[in-house]
């Protein structure tokens, strides 16, 4: 190990700390449901022993096709502790043979099905009779998950992970074919991701977050920042406008987390000015920039809180960050720009034999740092996007002199012909 990799923290180390500091606060929200560190703590530990009991070791993939709900966050953390990989896929919106094809290519050793699924997924024969089935809910036939860490004795968290452990399998678009790829995240790239984060968006010092978006996504890397400031962190099943708004007015967020999809449909609901807002610190987006109007309508409803955080399944949400000032600077464009450069992280705008292009240039955006994935699994380092130690991100993109950047289309656009740009 270098001294550089040693430098770097774990997931699990970071959430073990965060789950021993709090025990007595509410951690986790979803719907009824409401678990509290020491809670958390204690279901994580179960669930690790009880995939090391099945046989599971490092190394090995846990897929999840469930709701969002806690149990599938838990599962989750468990794997970053053990050193497993964990790998989520969507219950709803691909195909069945494409989500078929995506499990087979995962390979698991343990998959946790939701319990409306269940008999159709184990059905498809697309893994070996040696993988461990179990429901999210009672079946007959069925390994139960509650009951499986319900019948560990009260155990410890164990130790975590190496930072160097790959512990999540992420995917990249493609999300009605099978052309999506699968992302190795390391432990200590995660954490780096949690840590930037909490060190360069200004969360409060106490965090009550409604997320309007899946934890199985990009998103679910702010549940760790969460609970490492001692915060609560309430999740939805299933996003509507009607649904975000009644928790909202019954948790009282100061941070909020959604993609434009989401913000836009809150934005537009009739009832967002009937909700107290007034609580709201931070409001981070993800996923595309927004349009002036969207700004001022989200400046007049929550405040000047905006936050715009850029990265890749790849990179996860750790490449740029718009700050709230930097909506409402009046420097023309700045307010559509993706931001300036994570601090830990080096970027650099490069033409096509990787040179670093002038200001003001377009070029495809590359990366470097802690939070870089180790790269796609299954592929030959042939396949893998990295020249010279950075990541290709396929983002093609120009940085002002003031070095913010400025999002302009996908690398493969420009070279089909789709673009004027010069990548």
């Amino acid at each position: 190990m270098t001294a550089a990799e040693a430098a770097v923290g774990s997931i699990g180390g970071a959430l073990i700390t965060a789950l021993r500091r709090f025990p007595g606060r509410e951690a986790l929200v979803c719907g009824p449901e409401r678990l509290t560190y020491a809670q958390v703590a204690d279901t994580v530990a179960r669930l690790r022993r009880a995939m090391e009991e099945a046989g599971l070791r490092p190394g090995d993939t846990v897929a999840q096709i469930t709701r969002n709900r806690p149990a599938q966050w838990l599962v989750t953390a468990a794997c970053y502790l053990a050193g497993f990989r964990s790998a989520c896929l969507p219950l709803q919106g691909l195909p069945a043979a494409v989500l078929r094809d995506r499990l087979a290519a995962a390979a698991p050793a343990l998959v946790v099905v939701d319990a409306s699924r269940a008999a159709e997924i184990a059905g498809w024969g697309a893994l070996g009779e040696e993988v461990v089935w179990v429901s999210d809910g009672e079946l007959e036939g069925w390994r139960e998950l509650g009951r499986m860490a319900g019948e560990q004795p009260p155990c410890g968290l164990g130790d975590p992970a190496p930072p160097s452990a790959v512990v999540r399998l992420g995917y990249t678009s493609g999300t009605t074919t099978g052309t999506a790829k699968a992302v190795l995240l390391s432990s200590g790239a995660l954490c780096s991701v949690a840590l930037m984060n909490l060190a360069q968006a200004d969360w409060p010092a106490a965090p009550r977050v409604l997320c309007a978006e899946p934890v199985a996504g990009g998103f679910g890397s702010m549940v760790v920042p969460t609970l490492v400031r001692g915060g609560t962190f309430v999740m939805l099943e299933t996003f509507t406008a009607d649904g975000f708004l009644a928790a909202a007015a019954a948790h009282r967020p100061n941070v909020l987390l959604m993609m434009p999809p989401a913000l836009r449909s809150v934005l537009a609901h009739p009832g967002a000015d009937r909700v107290d807002w007034s609580t709201v610190d931070l409001m981070i987006y993800s996923g595309a920039t927004l349009a002036p109007a969207e700004i001022d309508r989200a400046h007049a409803l929550f405040g000047q809180v905006l936050c715009g955080i850029f990265g890749q399944v790849e990179c996860p949400k750790t490449i740029a960050l718009l700050a709230p000032h930097d909506h409402v600077s009046g420097v023309a464009g700045r307010g559509s720009s993706l931001g300036l450069p994570y601090a830990g992280m080096t970027v650099q705008i490069q033409d096509r034999s990787g040179a670093p292009c002038p200001a003001g240039e377009a070029g495809e955006l590359c990366v470097k740092g802690p939070a870089v994935m180790d790269g796609y699994q299954g592929r030959h380092d042939a396949d893998q996007p990295f020249r010279d130690g950075w990541l290709r991100t396929g983002d093609v993109c120009r940085m002002d002199e003031h070095g913010y950047l400025h999002y302009l289309n996908r690398l493969e656009n420009v070279l089909d012909g789709q673009d004027g740009g010069t990548a």
